[in-house]
């Protein structure tokens, strides 16, 4: 008796199977480049906050001394 069987439609299941690992692959791939992205992002928008948060704050220093002078 033969020791081996061959089933209808082995090799596209195989296939079929590589496909699917090498898609998940791809998947994590740009989900580590997505997570890197927003990385970036994220300290972008911190750095553009401190520096508009300085910048209202300097406004405001401004605006109180020209009260004082005007009050003066």
């Amino acid at each position: 008796m033969n020791e081996f069987m061959h089933l209808i439609g082995a090799n596209d299941v195989r296939a079929a199977g590589n496909a699917i690992s090498s898609a998940a692959g791809q998947i994590q791939s740009a989900a580590g480049q997505f997570d890197s992205s927003v990385q970036d992002l994220k300290r972008f928008m911190d750095d553009w906050l401190q520096r508009f948060e300085y910048l209202l704050n300097e406004q405001q220093k401004n605006q109180n001394n020209k009260e004082d002078e005007s009050d003066e």
